[in-house]
């Protein structure tokens, strides 16, 4: 008499082994959608304290810190300062949110007029992109302390984000 497996005994391990083959791949499939969500959560994250690093040493290290308004009532923050990341030469950081809802910080030599606003000063100044889908960029001093600000952003289908900060000098 043979020694071997029967027919049967062969598509049943075939069976179990195709079965655990598929809760396997399910199992990798929901890992990778898990991934994928926590990455861009961690994205946005990142972006997030990025923004608000940059937002925090602009304020904290300002000679003058002037707040004005575009159309939209959002703020448009004018910092002069010798803290600067493109050219060392430049004097003026200015943060408003462009007409297609970006966050923009603009180092310039000249400080930033919008109510006159030209292209030669563009060609002077180095124009970062610090965040996009921005609804409400407001930034205040306090009325108590005034080396205190505090500075709120809603993006679009996001939380409101809230934090302050304060000048050193």
């Amino acid at each position: 008499m043979k020694k071997g497996f029967t027919l049967i005994e062969i598509l049943i391990s075939i069976t179990l082994f195709s079965i655990i083959l598929v809760f396997l791949y399910k199992a990798l499939d929901l890992t990778k959608e898990s991934n994928f969500f926590y990455e861009k959560k961690l994205d946005n994250l990142e972006s997030s304290n990025k923004l608000k690093a940059i937002l925090y040493e602009d304020i904290a290290k300002a000679k003058s810190i002037e707040i004005t308004f575009d159309r939209s009532l959002n703020t448009i923050l004018k910092i002069q300062t010798n803290d600067m990341y493109h050219n060392p030469f430049y004097k003026y950081a200015t943060y408003i949110v462009s007409q297609d809802k970006n966050l923009l910080r603009i180092e310039s030599l000249n400080k930033f007029n919008e109510k006159e606003v030209l292209d030669s000063f563009f060609t002077e100044a180095f124009v970062d992109k610090l965040d996009s889908e921005v609804i409400k960029f407001k930034i205040s001093q306090s009325k108590d302390n005034k080396k205190i600000y505090s500075i709120l952003l809603q993006k679009k289908d996001k939380p409101i984000v809230f934090f302050n900060t304060l000048t050193l000098n």
